[in-house]
């Protein structure tokens, strides 16, 4: 069941922006790392990074800006749940190099948000006591190899639940908080 061997073709621009958009994105990350599909997660991610490029010209400065940042922020987060620690250094060395990896609203960096300020520090004391012969078992983030078939389908069993009743309560809350933009 854990095989997603599939081939998958080229959105519409319409459609990479429903992927791209509120609340599919958030929908997509969050079951992936729910999952814990975090390989699948990076597959998607280089998907998104060349489709992206590739409406590069359609879409606004600031969609495509936001668009890069979701990702390298997905990226970055994969690459850390993986505990893949060298490749994570690289990508976010990368991304001091690239200004133009800026949150669309606060204009700041990517590197410079204090989440991945904290993480970076965290990985690389990781990176040192695993060069200093220390054991890091304790220190790595359990994988999908880790959780049994049975643990899997029923935490596919719980996101259905979500997804069919999902928007149920979305409107729900709409309808009681109508001053509340979702």
């Amino acid at each position: 069941m854990k095989d997603h061997k599939e081939l998958i073709e080229v959105p519409s621009l319409e459609k990479y922006k429903k992927i791209m958009g509120y609340p599919y994105w958030n929908y997509s990350t969050n079951s992936i790392f729910y999952l814990k599909e975090f390989e699948i997660g990076l597959q998607g991610a280089q998907f998104l990074f060349n489709i992206t490029e590739h409406y590069k010209g359609q879409l606004t400065e600031k969609e495509y800006k936001q668009n890069k940042y979701m990702l390298w922020y997905f990226q970055l987060k994969l690459l850390d749940k993986l505990d893949r620690w060298e490749e994570f250094i690289e990508a976010f060395n990368k991304l001091i190099h690239m200004p133009e990896i800026v949150h669309p609203h606060s204009n700041r960096h990517i590197t410079t948000d204090l989440h991945w300020q904290k993480r970076i520090g965290i990985i690389q004391r990781k990176i040192e006591s695993q060069n200093s012969g220390k054991s890091v078992k304790h220190l790595r983030h359990k994988q999908l190899n880790e959780i049994s078939d049975e643990e899997y389908n029923r935490r596919i069993e719980v996101l259905k639940f979500w997804m069919q009743h999902g928007q149920d309560i979305i409107e729900k809350y709409k309808e009681i908080h109508k001053d509340v933009i979702l």
